[in-house]
């Protein structure tokens, strides 16, 4: 059963990142942000959809910190339900969030989406286990798959992870979102 197993990875992948030392996680963490930093897709994108991330997760307010001095315009996302799915919202600052749904920072107004996706340049999305073929394992909300199902061609997506996130194969599904981009460390 493809629901069982990815419960039985993302339980043992979670375990391994939780014993990610603190020193370790900065190190890996300053590695990710360099690379997305240094590479072409960030540097050629004007619009960036973010995930703003958890304690344990790569961690992207330095990304976030990082665009919207670079003068990108930084789009995050919130949660309108798990029926819905998830808007990208354009932030201003890390200012302008809030813990919101599951107890992630969210945009405190959502009045600033942007409609069409395809007019977001880049999206870096969160996984908690990703294969180097790029099948991805999120949280089981399938948040990201439906958001990302109908992204066109110029719109790069990657996901961003630490090593030991990093697995060989995995269950998938009809509905899983394929990733051509992973980064990391």
């Amino acid at each position: 059963m493809i629901v069982e197993s990815k419960k039985l990875i993302r339980k043992h992948i979670l375990e391994e990142r939780r014993n990610i030392s603190k020193h370790e996680k900065e190190e890996k963490d300053k590695k990710i942000l360099t690379d997305i930093i240094s590479s072409k897709e960030y540097k050629e994108a004007k619009k960036i959809f973010i995930y703003v991330s958890l304690k344990d997760e790569v961690d992207t307010i330095e990304l976030i910190r990082a665009a919207l001095g670079d003068n990108k315009e930084v789009f995050v996302p919130y949660v309108i339900s798990k029926k819905e799915g998830m808007i990208a919202v354009k932030i201003q600052s890390l200012e302008d969030l809030e813990s919101g749904s599951y107890g992630i920072l969210e945009p405190k107004d959502i009045s600033n989406t942007i409609r069409d996706k395809n007019q977001l340049d880049l999206i870096i999305a969160p996984a908690v286990a990703i294969t180097k073929t790029g099948y991805r394992i999120g949280y089981g909300g399938g948040f990201y798959d439906r958001f990302l199902q109908d992204i066109g061609e110029n719109t790069v997506a990657i996901v961003i992870v630490y090593e030991e996130q990093v697995i060989d194969d995995i269950p998938v599904e009809p509905h899983d979102y394929i990733f051509t981009n992973v980064i990391y460390a």
